[in-house]
């Protein structure tokens, strides 16, 4: 699955048509294409994406795009009890419990779960969904050789508790898989407070250090802390072109650099930690040769020690 089981807490995910090398974790209601809409416009039939039945208390998604597929971050709260097929309860006790559905497909439909709200007087009115909804892109192209990957000259985690474990590798069903721009990344499992360091010598060109929120929420996607690392030299494959090195979830209170900075390889950037859609205090990290196109910027294979990395193999 490219992830560490453990590693999901809070979360739940079902891969379309990769099932594979993604098995689900819960077992969903039901899958099913919508009914034809033939030439009828998006405009016509709209757009609702997720549908809260009242009649059999489920909820769905729904993929009105006729030639798309699309990927989905949804999570629900407010209920007593979100159950699958088999009626198991969901949420395990926690207040939310976050579904990631990959790549469903152009007019396809999902039926995640039976749900019964906390507050019955107001019924399937109070429960509360927050979701983010984007279409399927291809990851970035296939990198065959080694003048694609960057050898990384240090591991980006320092301190007295390593080795760390790899919880999630490039391509990740996690959530590396969602975006050209998280693809390539890598996460590490490890403790709030250990130190995060410069895997080459280079420029903060930036530090975000607003957030505090932290679990497997959808309003937590954006919500993260991190520091932006650019080496100005390029390589021996590519002299002119510079790398950036992202680290993400960091600690607020961690940061030992600002915009600007100078720093050598192994220098303490900051401290590690939990903020953003987290289901686990952990390290998120990734390269990039430009920092142009958002979302779609693509990330940039990396080895270490001559090896790409693997999830559930541990490094230091």
């Amino acid at each position: 699955m490219s992830v560490v089981a453990d590693a999901l807490s809070g979360c739940l995910i079902y891969h379309s048509n990769h099932q594979k090398n993604f098995p689900a974790t819960w077992c969903p209601i039901r899958r099913k294409r919508m009914r034809d809409t033939k030439k009828k416009s998006l405009e016509e039939i709209g757009e609702i994406e997720i549908i809260l039945n009242s009649h059999d208390s489920t909820i769905s998604l729904q993929n009105t795009s006729c030639d798309l597929s699309r990927n989905y971050f949804l999570t629900i709260e407010a209920c007593a009890k979100v159950a699958d097929l088999t009626g198991t309860d969901l949420l395990q006790g926690n207040p939310f419990v976050t579904f990631i559905v990959g790549g469903l497909g152009p007019r396809q439909s999902l039926t995640l779960c039976h749900v019964t709200p906390s507050n019955l007087q107001k019924g399937l009115a109070s429960i509360l969904m927050t979701a983010e909804v984007a279409d399927v892109s291809p990851p970035p192209r296939l990198y065959r050789d080694m003048k694609d990957s960057v050898e990384l000259e240090a591991f980006p985690l320092a301190g007295p508790c390593g080795p760390w474990l790899c919880t999630q590798e490039g391509g990740g069903g996690y959530t590396h898989f969602a975006f050209p721009s998280t693809y390539y990344a890598i996460d590490f499992r490890c403790a709030v407070g250990t130190a995060v360091v410069a895997v080459f010598s280079g420029t903060v060109v930036e530090v975000r250090n607003h957030y505090t929120s932290t679990g497997p929420h959808v309003r937590n996607l954006p919500r993260y802390n991190s520091v932006m690392l650019r080496r100005d030299r390029g390589d021996r494959y590519r002299p002119q072109q510079p790398l950036y090195a992202e680290y993400v979830h960091v600690s607020r209170e961690g940061l030992r650099v600002k915009e600007g900075d100078k720093v050598k390889v192994g220098d303490v950037l900051c401290r590690a930690g939990d903020v953003g859609f987290c289901s686990e205090p952990h390290l998120h990290f990734q390269l990039f040769r430009s920092l142009e196109g958002g979302n779609m910027c693509p990330t940039v294979p990396m080895t270490y020690q001559g090896m790409p990395f693997r999830a559930g193999e541990k490094y230091c």
